[in-house]
């Protein structure tokens, strides 16, 4: 269900990365043949998943939210599913207290100004995950898993925007670069 927002009409508030992983994840997702490489989607991990709201207040939410936050590195180790009748193949980063800390902060600056997520995506629920396949059949799941492991995904990836898209189709309504992490 963690993807379901890919089926019906939502906002969903991504972090994207640093071009070099998104090019490895970019490159995962066309040798596993990944609808995601067709559906003009980029490697992200989405903090939420809103039904409606204001785009407008939306997006001034995350440009304030940009303003405050600096790029960070997250490691991802692990590849995994969600259950359920999705079967979605994700790589899963390292939880770290900074990744909770901002999803808390974003989750409070959402709230302030009454925007509601979907409860998968609410602190204490999220699985901070990067999809890399979806609908997967159950035969092609371990082949899907199995090709993700060769590729150079268990690495380190920077943080650097935070933007705002539209489902179905995707339209992307705007990015903001985080700051400069300086120390």
């Amino acid at each position: 269900m963690q993807d379901l927002y890919l089926y019906i009409m939502a906002y969903a508030v991504e972090l994207y990365f640093d071009d070099v992983f998104s090019k490895k994840v970019e490159l995962a997702w066309q040798r596993i043949h990944s609808e995601l490489a067709k559906l003009n989607s980029r490697p992200h991990i989405s903090l939420t998943v809103i039904d409606s709201g204001s785009e407008k207040c939306l997006m001034e939410i995350i440009e304030r939210f940009a303003q405050t936050t600096s790029t960070f590195r997250v490691h991802f180790s692990s590849l995994a599913t969600f259950s359920g009748s999705e079967s979605v193949v994700f790589l899963a980063p390292v939880v770290t207290s900074q990744l909770l800390s901002l999803h808390q902060t974003f989750h409070e600056e959402l709230s302030a100004f009454n925007q509601k997520s979907w409860s998968y995506y609410m602190p204490g629920n999220w699985v901070p995950h990067c999809t890399l396949a979806q609908e997967a059949s159950g035969n092609n799941i371990a082949k899907i898993i199995q090709n993700c492991r060769q590729d150079d995904l268990f690495t380190e990836a920077q943080i650097i925007e935070i933007g705002l898209v539209k489902s179905r189709p995707f339209t992307d309504l705007g990015r903001f670069p985080l700051r400069k992490f300086v120390g």
